[in-house]
């Protein structure tokens, strides 16, 4: 599980970082962003192909597109954070509580992230959870013990899934 959740930071902030260099609408203020864009991809290391945004949408499409990703995925990162924090409380296992510690502290590394590169582009993020994203978090919240592994276990299949998915639908 820790290799699938680094491939996936790993791919959300490279996608970021592509994102904020294909999007730039004007050369003021790049030498920020790119020594952000730098940053960024030197701390991470990915293997897989680079998304880009399409070349015949415009600057207004591919901005609406920044928005709703970086929304989208700061979202994901909450839910992913709260998720972790319940790990380390609730787990029965040792495993359990030692991947919600991870999840813990890679959560706010990539929503730190996120954030930076909101701020920098003028976007506003929320700073709850979604009310869809809740619904699953409260299913949670009532269990204890091996209840609590098995159930956590499962969403964090689930969620994985979704990342990738939501990653890939992102290069097409």
């Amino acid at each position: 599980m820790r290799n699938i959740l680094i491939v996936i930071q790993g791919a959300v902030v490279i996608f970021l970082a592509r994102l904020c260099s294909s999007n730039t609408a004007s050369t003021a203020g790049n030498h920020s962003e790119n020594d952000l864009k730098a940053q960024i991809v030197s701390s991470r290391e990915n293997r897989e192909p680079l998304p880009t945004f399409a070349a015949n949408k415009t600057s207004t499409e591919n901005n609406r597109e920044l928005i709703e990703f970086l929304r989208e995925t700061a979202d994901a990162r909450l839910m992913d954070f709260e998720e972790g924090r319940l790990a380390k409380e609730r787990g029965s296992s040792k495993e359990i509580k030692e991947y919600g510690e991870l999840m813990v502290r890679d959560q706010i590394k990539m929503l730190n992230e996120i954030k930076s590169i909101a701020a920098h582009r003028n976007i506003a993020l929320d700073q709850k959870i979604s009310d869809k994203r809740l619904e699953g978090l409260n299913d949670i919240k009532n269990l204890n013990g091996r209840h609590f592994d098995k159930k956590f276990v499962r969403m964090m299949k689930i969620d994985h899934r979704r990342d990738i998915r939501q990653l890939k639908n992102r290069r097409s």
